[in-house]
């Protein structure tokens, strides 16, 4: 009986021996396999997260950033040339300079509107209601800072209750704008010409980066720039101002002294490739 027990011990120790290595190897593979499982996903994180930084790099791109808005910012600068003073004209055209006892004191144009100062020279409200033609569209304000016998009135007309004019729905086209020293050149020969007339004033600021970007012009690769300008001299010079394709007329004031000469401050903005 011993012996039988003895072998029997022995049997079931071989038995158990080949089972133990055999569950170390399942271990053993077990732990290689979660081990390439979390390598990979190791290595699938990295790449999800290059890929992440590598969109968000691209999605605060200043370059793309600036290419996205400058489109509207070029549309909503308005038109260049002189469709904006063609479309000045027009109200100017039938604009009286005195109503019944009131005289034009000033017009001060922008894209939208224009506003006319008018002053008392002997008529009395109702004398400027009812003589202001209609046609005008204007609307009255009053100034009674001087008081009522100096009263000052205000008329307002939009611009687009008149007829439109060939140019004015356009914008500067970004791949027929010059360098800023052509710009300069040919924009600042034509102030300098003007500034040889009696009477006259001009001004040119240097350029800045165009749009609505904090980047640098260094940084971007086609940049636009802007500078400014300005004109104020008689008005009988104001037809013959010939406005090129990258120059942008923004704002028209006119003062009218009916015993002198009629006057007038033209200021704008002129676009051009930083690079």
């Amino acid at each position: 009986i011993h012996e039988r027990l003895v072998g029997s011990e022995m049997c079931i120790r071989d038995r158990l021996i080949p089972n133990i290595k055999r569950l170390m190897a399942l271990i053993a593979i077990s732990l290689l396999v979660l081990g390439g499982i979390f390598t990979g996903y190791s290595y699938y994180q990295d790449i999800l997260q290059e890929q992440q930084t590598s969109m968000q790099a691209t999605q605060n791109d200043p370059n793309r950033l600036y290419e996205a808005s400058i489109s509207n910012a070029l549309i909503s600068a308005g038109p260049p040339g002189s469709a904006r003073l063609h479309q000045w004209r027009v109200l100017f055209d039938k604009l009286p300079l005195s109503v019944n006892g009131w005289a034009a004191k000033t017009v001060s144009c922008n894209s939208k509107q224009c506003e006319v100062q008018w002053t008392r020279v002997s008529g009395d409200l109702n004398d400027f209601v009812s003589t202001l033609p209609e046609i005008l569209n204007g609307k009255i304000n009053f100034k009674l800072e001087k008081g009522l016998a100096a009263l000052d009135l205000l008329t307002t007309h939009d611009l687009a209750n008149f007829s439109k004019v060939e140019g004015l729905t356009e914008s500067i086209d970004r791949a027929e704008l010059v360098s800023v020293m052509h710009a300069q050149y040919k924009w600042g020969s034509l102030l300098q010409n003007i500034s040889l007339l009696p009477k006259s004033n001009i001004k040119m600021t240097a350029p800045v980066l165009f749009g609505n970007s904090t980047a640098s012009i260094d940084t971007l690769n086609k940049p636009l720039v802007k500078g400014t300008w300005a004109i104020e001299h008689e008005l009988w010079s104001l037809p013959d101002l010939q406005i090129p394709n990258f120059v942008i007329p923004e704002t028209l004031t006119i003062h009218i002294d009916l015993k002198a000469n009629l006057n007038y401050k033209l200021e704008g903005s002129y676009y051009a490739k930083g690079k």
